[in-house]
């Protein structure tokens, strides 16, 4: 599907169950509920019309998978969430989830707005490269060794482990682990990389020389 392409999610025929969702499915729906089972060994996702489905959506999962006898994990006690879709660019966790007998994960970000990757841009990933500098917080600039994906909230996020551009490589031209640093939760808006929780931004400032020295990505 086309990253140009966006759906709301209104009515019970535009439901999207997956384990999880595909990112681009996320990316380009712009309205509805996304539902997430937080336990650490399920990826579960849905997306639905109302936050009252969604809630039932993931209790009906759980439980399902509490009686299953092939399932070893969904025991204990539970902290999945549900997150509004606003529009293609924010979203927030739904206050005063309804998710009884389960508890609301991480209640304190009830309301909590998010920020989402604009659904017709391209992900982080393919805006940030090895090599490439960031401005970051504090003193000194950071250069990307490497972009993963990742999720926030059940929303499409990505991690990037950098180093300072003044940092020695070792003899093979890699780098010591203990030069480097982490930024997690970020999507890309506008030409910068925007933290998903609290919208803490970092501009792209080019590239390296390294970047076209090969000898240093060996």
């Amino acid at each position: 599907m086309s990253s140009s392409r966006s759906r709301h999610i209104e009515r019970a025929a535009d439901v999207r169950v997956g384990t999880p969702l595909d990112r681009e499915t996320i990316r380009t729906t712009e309205t509805g509920f996304l539902a997430v089972c937080a336990d650490h060994h399920c990826s579960w996702q849905g997306l639905f019309p109302s936050r009252e489905m969604a809630s039932e959506a993931v209790e009906t999962h759980v439980e399902r998978a509490r009686r299953s006898p092939d399932y070893q994990y969904h025991y204990g006690s539970q902290y999945p969430f549900i997150v509004e879709l606003l529009d293609d660019t924010t979203a927030r966790v739904c206050p005063d989830q309804d998710l009884e007998p389960l508890k609301p994960w991480k209640a304190s970000y009830d309301g909590h707005g998010l920020t989402r990757a604009e659904c017709g841009r391209p992900p982080l990933d393919e805006e940030l490269h090895r090599g490439d500098l960031l401005e970051c917080h504090g003193p000194g600039d950071g250069m990307v060794l490497q972009v993963s994906r990742t999720r926030s909230f059940g929303l499409p996020a990505f991690s990037i482990v950098y180093v300072s551009p003044e940092a020695e490589t070792n003899e093979d031209g890699s780098y010591r682990e203990a030069d480097y640093r982490y930024l997690n939760e970020y999507v890309a808006r506008d030409g910068e990389a925007v933290r998903v929780p609290d919208s803490d931004r970092l501009s792209f400032l080019g590239q390296t020389d390294a970047q076209s020295d090969l000898r240093r990505w060996n």
